[in-house]
């Protein structure tokens, strides 16, 4: 898709897609159990990391996902294939989002 483009008109999206899985990764972290995930949760939390989590609480972060990839599609240079490439930011987004399970057994583990 990018190929023979300016890699500057592509870094506005990648910056977002980094930030949107570093988002998404902090509420992983808060939200899903060691068994869920296949690694240690509470890592930023007990390693005192700051992390949208702590920072914005889970809803804060859920909207700022969502807002970060919102960004992150509108930020598609124009080219051949901007519409597939949205409609993959999209799933991701899908993907990356806790969903609504997660979102109940955090608020009952506090």
């Amino acid at each position: 898709l990018a190929a023979g483009q300016d890699a500057e008109h592509w870094e506005e999206l990648g910056a977002r897609i980094g930030e949107a899985f570093q988002v998404a990764d902090d509420l992983r972290d808060a939200l899903y159990d060691a068994e869920t995930l296949g690694k240690p949760v509470g890592q930023d939390a007990a390693h005192d990391r700051p992390n949208a989590v702590s920072t914005l609480g889970v809803q804060g972060a859920i909207r700022r996902l969502k807002d970060i990839l919102g960004g992150a599609i509108a930020s598609i240079p124009s080219c051949q294939g901007e519409a597939m490439l949205a409609d993959m930011v999209r799933r991701y987004a899908e993907r990356m989002t806790p969903v609504a399970p997660a979102l109940h057994q955090a608020e009952a583990r506090r």
